[in-house]
């Protein structure tokens, strides 16, 4: 074998060498792992008709799927284990209704009450005039009908029966009775003429407002204190 024959031989091993090296390189691509993904996921995606094409081709809507030649190999080296751990069970519609009822029963009131601020809403003096104008109205009425039916049903209401009615009350009694009666009429008094203020268009800062609710129920259960110690 002449020199120039070894020399060419060692040329086309020398080229081989470099192609499978280009090879392994390629192989070991991030790249080519990226196409390789790729290519299995459109494996696990098949192709399939289209809407309008399924219903030309085939009346019944029966259509059938196909899959890429090249996914051949990899659909069989993948498997995929679905397990679904949901349990189902029958129930009457009477058992339905019962479960609806207990979840709304666990269900937090909408708003909360307890998002709202407790001095806002039980000592707001402009609840409190509402109520005690209303309680005062309701209780004239109801004195005002019954006085008038008292002959008719025989009800003792004349003014000589409640004052000694009232007189054989205990101390402590009386006086609570008084300030019950006296403290409704006081605190409406107090705080209408607030309103009054409010109406010329004075007083509406936060500190005077404030300032002037602690006036007003103090005031209001001295006053109707004072009033009844003294009369």
């Amino acid at each position: 074998m002449n020199a120039g024959t070894q020399a060419y031989e060692k040329g086309i091993r020398t080229t081989i060498e470099k192609s499978e090296h280009k090879t392994e390189e390629a192989r070991d691509h991030p790249l080519t792992h990226l196409r390789t993904c790729s290519r299995a996921t459109q494996c696990l995606r098949p192709k399939c008709p289209t809407p309008n094409a399924r219903r030309s081709t085939n009346p019944n809507n029966q259509h059938t799927c196909t899959l890429p030649d090249h996914c051949s190999v990899i659909t069989n080296r993948i498997k995929l284990t679905v397990t679904s751990t949901a349990t189902t069970s029958k129930t009457t519609p009477d058992e339905a209704q019962a479960l609806l009822a207990a979840q709304r029963i666990r269900r937090p009131v909408s708003p909360h009450l307890s998002a709202y601020d407790f001095k806002q809403t039980w000592f707001a003096t402009s609840v409190w005039t509402r109520i005690t104008g209303g309680g005062m109205t309701a209780a004239l009425y109801l004195f005002s009908i019954s006085y008038l039916a008292a002959p008719l049903t025989g009800w003792h209401l004349e003014s000589a029966t409640l004052a000694s009615a009232a007189a054989s009350l205990p101390v402590a009694a009386k006086g609570a009775l008084k300030v019950a009666m006296t403290w409704p009429f006081v605190f409406h008094l107090m705080n209408a003429c607030r309103h009054l203020v409010w109406d010329l268009g004075k007083g509406y800062k936060k500190p005077i407002i404030h300032a002037g609710n602690i006036a007003v129920w103090a005031g209001s259960f001295v006053s109707a204190a004072g009033i009844a110690y003294f009369f």
